[in-house]
């Protein structure tokens, strides 16, 4: 085995030990923090019951709910990292929501983001509202870098034992669909390359993104796989989706 091979299982792994223990602090978190999010949801309904609308009062509840709603939805994000769910999927053309989801990062993302399609790709089973999200956080990461261009590029790959085994998540052996990017880590202000596996490691200014913990979870969810390698200021991740379920 060459050492660029060692390199990039001993990388592959650390990522899973890393995200195996964020996922045990997150689920932690997640359970810890619904249960006040209960009883503050609680007093909240109590207290619109006895307030009149236009009470001063009441006016003050409106951020609480909004700072209330938005722990909740972090929260159903920590979850999509740490917990394996079955997805609620259908037949979904992969290429058409990638450019979707390039076309609508871009306008409103200010990054025009490339994509290049090697081969064309059978429907898949996919949970089509998780996948657009894991595209809106891969994204994320491409501006938050600094990378440019940026560019995602989508193929075929048939995955072996052998290779499995080196990436990052279980799966089986068989046929996939990839979708590529490669980051550069050149403007990205950290000590070292892996930092990038970090799953709070970006300030993106989205509360909702927790960047690669995110990805990590969708593609566990879909029962696809994550290969990451990093190559001097140049990090290459691979997104693997099974083509068959």
């Amino acid at each position: 085995m060459s050492d660029a091979s060692e390199n990039l299982i001993s990388l592959n792994e650390s990522i899973r030990r890393k995200f195996d223990a964020a996922g045990l602090m997150a689920q932690k978190i997640a359970h810890e923090t619904n249960n006040y999010y209960g009883i503050i949801q609680g007093y909240i309904s109590l207290m619109e019951m006895q307030l009149n609308a236009n009470d001063k009062l009441a006016q003050m509840l409106i951020p609480i709910k909004e700072a209330l709603h938005s722990g909740i939805q972090l929260n159903k994000r920590l979850a999509a990292f740490y917990g394996s769910t079955n997805i609620m999927g259908a037949d979904v053309d992969l290429v058409a929501t990638v450019k979707d989801a390039c076309a609508t990062f871009s306008r409103a993302g200010d990054l025009a983001v490339e994509v290049t399609v090697k081969e064309e790709l059978p429907p898949m089973y996919l949970d089509e509202p998780a996948v657009q999200s894991l595209l809106r956080d891969l994204c994320l990461l491409l501006k938050v870098t600094g990378t440019s261009p940026a560019a995602l590029i989508l193929s075929r790959a048939q995955l072996d034992e052998g290779t499995i085994a080196g990436m990052v998540l279980d799966s089986q052996p068989g046929s996939y669909a990839c979708v590529q990017a490669t980051i550069s880590l050149s403007d990205y202000d950290q000590p070292e390359a892996t930092a990038f596996m970090n799953p709070f490691a970006f300030d993106t200014g989205e509360p909702m993104s927790l960047g690669l913990a995110s990805i990590y979870g969708i593609l566990r969810n879909h029962e696809g796989n994550l290969d990451v390698s990093v190559d001097h200021a140049q990090l290459a991740l691979r997104l693997y989706f099974p083509l068959q379920r």
